[in-house]
C-alpha cells in the first residue's frame, strides 16, 4: 500500500492518473464522526492482503477544501465528510460511502483483488 496526503490539485491530478486501485478518505480533523470513520478505515487497510496494490489518499476537507471540491467535481459525486471513495485501476468509482456508511463490513465487501479492473458497484 502506498500513502498519499492530497494537499493540492496537482497531487489530486497525479493520483487520478495512476493505474492502481485508489482509496480516498476525505475527513475533517475536528469532527468526531470523521475520527471514528478513519479508525474503521485504518483497521480495514491493515487487514488487506499484501498483494493488493492500493494507493491510499487522505484529504483534510478544511485545510484543503479546493482539493475536496475538485474530487467531487471530477468524479461526479456529491461532496461529503467524512467520505470514502474507492476507484479501480481505470478510474471508475467502485464505491463511495459517507458518515456511518463507512463500516468494516462495507469495506470488506469491496473484495479488492491485485489484478482488479472493475468490481460491482454499491
Amino acid at each position: 500500500m502506498h500513502f498519499h496526503p492530497l494537499e493540492s490539485i496537482d497531487h489530486w491530478q497525479r493520483l487520478l492518473s495512476m493505474q492502481k486501485i485508489r482509496f480516498i478518505f476525505k475527513q475533517s480533523p475536528v469532527c468526531p464522526i470523521s475520527y471514528s470513520a478513519e479508525r474503521r478505515v485504518d483497521k480495514w487497510l491493515e487487514s488487506l492482503p499484501a498483494e493488493i496494490d492500493l494507493v491510499y489518499a487522505t484529504v483534510d476537507v478544511i485545510g484543503h477544501r479546493q482539493v475536496s471540491q475538485a474530487i467531487a467535481k471530477d468524479l461526479n459525486i456529491k461532496h461529503e465528510s467524512p467520505q470514502a471513495i474507492c476507484m479501480d485501476k481505470d478510474g471508475n468509482v467502485l464505491w463511495t460511502g459517507s458518515h456511518h456508511q463507512i463500516q468494516i463490513n462495507a469495506l470488506k465487501a469491496l473484495e479488492l483483488k491485485s489484478d482488479q479492473n472493475n468490481t460491482k458497484e454499491y
